[in-house]
C-alpha cells in the first residue's frame, strides 16, 4: 500500500533526533512491505531571521528534498506566524501553500491513504486533503494535542474536534490519551491505542556502554526536553536529599530547553556540581549507549502521552521511575518491571530512587521483566503490525 505521511516532527540536518520517532514507525511500515513518502513542512525564514537563532538558521539551511534510510522526505517550506499564533489556522494556511505540490506528488506516487502526526497543524492539513482526494485519513496523537493545544483557546479545541471528526481513525500513543479523545469527540470505534516502540537491533549491547566521566559511578539516568512538566528539578531535588547516602551514585540529564538555566542554578544551590551532569541534547545513539551504561532510569513527568525514552530504557534492561496516571502506566506494573511515583511527590521520588540504589538485585529483576515486556510487545515491528491492520481496514472495505 501507498501511504503519504505528514509530519511536521521528522529528523532534519539541524536536529536529527526531531519525530525520531516517527521515522522509525516509518522504516518499520516498510519493512512490512507498504511504501511510503514523507512530507514534512518546514517554516520559511525570512531574510535576516536566520541571523537570529541556531534553530531558524537551521530551518534556513534545511534540503527540500532528502533520503534517509530509503525514504523520500520532502521538506517544503510553508510561512508561519511564529510563537504559535494563529495555530487553529496554521494546517489550513499549510493546506493554501502546498495543496497543488502534494497533488503533483500524488500523480508520481500515487497514494491510498494520509497519515498525519499530530492533530494541529498537520492532521488539519490531511483533512482538507482527504476532502480533496476522497482518501481514507489516520490521524496519531502523541500527546500534546491532547495536553496542551486544545487549553490554548476554544478556537484550538474547535479545531482539532474538527480533525477528530474528520479522522477515519485517530491513532491515540497510550490510554490516558484515547480517553480524552473519546471525551472530546465521542465515538468509541474511531479510536485505537498503538503503543510506540523500539528497534531491538538498536539496543546497545554490553560492554558497548560509553565510559562515564569517573569510572566507577553508578549513573541514574533522565532524558528528555527540559521543561518543568517533565520534572527534572524533581529528580534533582530527591538526588539531594539521598545523595549522601550513595557517594558513588551520580545523575546525567540529557536535554535541552527553556529549563537549562534554572536547573544550573537549582545544582548550584544545593551544591551538586560535581554530582550532577547537564549533558544538553545528544545524538541517539549517544542517548542510547547512556541507557546500557546507568544503573536506572528516571522521569517523573506528569504530563506525559507516552514517552519512548521509558520504552527504550526498558529495552536495555533498566529499571525506570514514572510517574502514575501517565501515558507509560499502560505498559508499566508498579513493582513488576518498573516503578510509579505519585506526580510531583519528591517523598516518594526520593524513596523510591534510594530503594533501587540500595537493592541492586532488585532493579536487574525489575530491568530484566522489563526487557521482557519490550520485546514481547513494544517493537516498531509489532506497531507496525497494528497499523497495517488499521490501513487495510479503511483502504480494502
Amino acid at each position: 500500500m501507498k501511504v503519504l505521511v505528514i509530519s511536521h516532527m521528522y529528523p532534519k540536518e539541524y536536529n536529527p533526533n526531531y519525530g525520531i520517532f516517527v521515522h522509525e514507525q516509518v522504516l518499520a511500515l516498510k519493512k512490512s512491505g507498504h511504501e511510503l513518502l514523507v512530507v514534512s513542512p518546514t517554516l520559511y525564514v525570512p531574510p535576516l531571521l536566520d541571523q537570529l537563532s541556531s534553530k531558524w538558521k537551521g530551518y534556513k539551511k534545511q534540503p527540500q528534498r532528502a533520503c534517509l534510510d530509503g525514504i523520500s522526505v520532502y521538506y517544503p517550506r510553508v510561512f508561519r506566524l511564529p510563537g504559535n499564533l494563529g495555530l487553529h489556522l496554521a494546517g489550513k494556511v499549510y493546506y493554501l501553500q502546498l495543496s497543488s505540490f502534494i497533488r503533483k506528488l500524488r500523480k508520481e506516487f500515487p497514494f491510498e491513504l494520509i497519515h498525519a502526526h499530530v492533530a494541529l497543524p498537520d492532521g488539519q492539513l490531511g483533512m482538507l486533503l482527504k476532502k480533496d482526494l476522497n482518501l481514507p485519513l489516520v490521524t496519531s496523537i502523541h500527546g500534546q494535542d491532547f495536553q496542551t493545544t486544545i487549553y490554548r483557546n476554544k478556537n484550538c479545541k474547535k479545531a482539532v474536534i474538527e480533525v477528530l471528526k474528520s479522522s477515519d481513525r485517530v491513532i491515540t500513543v497510550s490510554e490516558k490519551l484515547k480517553r480524552i479523545g473519546q471525551e472530546l469527540c465521542e465515538d468509541a470505534h474511531k479510536y485505537k491505542t498503538v503503543h510506540n516502540g523500539v528497534n531491538p537491533e538498536k539496543v546497545v549491547e554490553q560492554g558497548e556502554e560509553r565510559l562515564l566521566p569517573e569510572k566507577g559511578k553508578r549513573m541514574i539516568l533522565s532524558v528528555g526536553n527540559l521543561k518543568k512538566p517533565k520534572g527534572h528539578d524533581l529528580t534533582v531535588k530527591a538526588f539531594g536529599r539521598i545523595h549522601d547516602k550513595y557517594p558513588d551514585a551520580c545523575l546525567v540529564i540529557i536535554g535541552d530547553g527553556p529549563e537549562m538555566d534554572p536547573l544550573k542554578q537549582l545544582i548550584r544551590d544545593l551544591k551538586l556540581q560535581d554530582k550532577v551532569m547537564l549533558l544538553g541534547r545528544q545524538p541517539h545513539g549517544e542517548v542510547l549507549r547512556y541507557m546500557q551504561a546507568c544503573e536506572l532510569f528516571v522521569l517523573p513527568s506528569w504530563q506525559e502521552g507516552f514517552g519512548v525514552v521509558y520504552v527504550e530504557a526498558m529495552a536495555h534492561g533498566k529499571p525506570v521511575i514514572g510517574c502514575r496516571g501517565q501515558g507509560i502506566a499502560d505498559v508499566i506494573k508498579d513493582g513488576e518491571n518498573g516503578i510509579l511515583v505519585e506526580p510531583k511527590s519528591l517523598e516518594d521520588l526520593a524513596h523510591k530512587m534510594s530503594e533501587l540504589l540500595e537493592n541492586p538485585a532488585l532493579g536487574e529483576k525489575i530491568g530484566q521483566r522489563a526487557r521482557e515486556t519490550v520485546l514481547e510487545d513494544l517493537t516498531w515491528e509489532k506497531n507496525a503490525e497494528k497499523l497495517d491492520r488499521i490501513y487495510r481496514e479503511l483502504v480494502e472495505k
